[in-house]
């Protein structure tokens, strides 16, 4: 399980592609990339797999299921049964005010489009 809490940074590499940016995430990204390339924080681009990507620095504020889940109140069992996969969690891109919130099935659906880079995955079973 991932041990994500808010105040953990992260690394997001958005796909650079103008309807992805524009009509999916509201021009967020790309406001982002324009206040944080002019700070020197992020904004650059990077190449993987021959596809353009934007890399944004950001701050985990919110991620209701991964409290409730490291703190016992919920169950991976009842995680599955309970939950529509609409929970998410909520970005801020460092040095903005530019907000995002990620659904779980947004994450699954843009697998190939959006990338998270953070805190390394829990060793525990």
């Amino acid at each position: 399980m991932l041990k994500y809490s808010p105040g953990q940074k992260l690394a997001i590499y958005f796909r650079n592609d103008s309807e992805l940016l524009d009509e999916q995430f509201a021009s967020g990204p790309n406001k982002a990339k324009t206040i944080q390339k002019r700070n020197g924080i992020g904004g650059q681009f990077v190449t993987l797999s021959s596809k353009q990507f934007i890399v944004l620095k950001a701050t985990l504020i919110t991620a209701p299921v991964h409290i409730d889940c490291d703190s016992g109140s919920v169950s991976f069992t009842q995680l599955m049964i309970y939950n529509d996969w609409r929970e998410g969690f909520t970005v801020e891109f460092d040095a903005t005010d530019e907000k995002l919130t990620f659904s779980w099935k947004e994450v699954l659906d843009m697998c190939e489009d959006v990338y998270f880079f953070g805190p390394p995955v829990n060793g525990s079973r």
